[in-house]
Order: C-alpha cells, then sequence, then structure tokens
C-alpha cells in the first residue's frame, strides 16, 4: 500500500467511526431501543436480575453475575462507539 491508499483506508474508517456513532445516536433516542434495550433488557438486568446475587446458590449467583457483566459489556461497547465517533470528528475537523 502507497501513501494515498493509506490515507484513503485511514479516512474511509473515520467515516465509518461517524456513520456508526450516527447510528448509534439515531437508536439512543429511539422509541423501540429504549423500550428494549434501556427498559426491558439493562434495567431488568440490573434491578431484577441483579437480586439474585444475595442467593446461597453457587450456579444461580454465578448465572446472575454473568447477566451483570452482559449489560456492562454492552454498554462498554456503546460507550467505545461513541468515542470513536467524537474522535473520529475532531480528526477530520467535524464538530
Amino acid at each position: 500500500m502507497n501513501n494515498q491508499d493509506l490515507d484513503t483506508a485511514a479516512a474511509e474508517e473515520l467515516k465509518n467511526q461517524i456513520d456508526l456513532g450516527d447510528a448509534l445516536a439515531r437508536l439512543e433516542v429511539n422509541p423501540d431501543f429504549i423500550a428494549v434495550i434501556k427498559e426491558a433488557y439493562i434495567m431488568q438486568t440490573l434491578v431484577l436480575d441483579s437480586q439474585w446475587m444475595l442467593d446461597p446458590n453457587p450456579p444461580v449467583r454465578q448465572e446472575a453475575l454473568e447477566k451483570i457483566m452482559g449489560v456492562n459489556y454492552l454498554r462498554q461497547k456503546l460507550t467505545e462507539i461513541k468515542n470513536g465517533a467524537d474522535g473520529a470528528r475532531q480528526d477530520v475537523g467535524e464538530n
């Protein structure tokens, strides 16, 4: 690859990061996303399923922990997408 190809690939990657961030921004205000992901999955898991962490049965506690970790991984990925898009916007000079 020459420098022009690298520049083109880098510009395409920045565009992809921005597009993904824009898609996430649209999702975060979408009523279906809010109902299914934020309320039904994230909140239910954190509020209801986390109560199983108090169960004396180790497999039940382990399952609850895995569910909570799954929520955390999803939230972490969404944050990475947002931060990647914000950084890409700065790199290309968008506000």
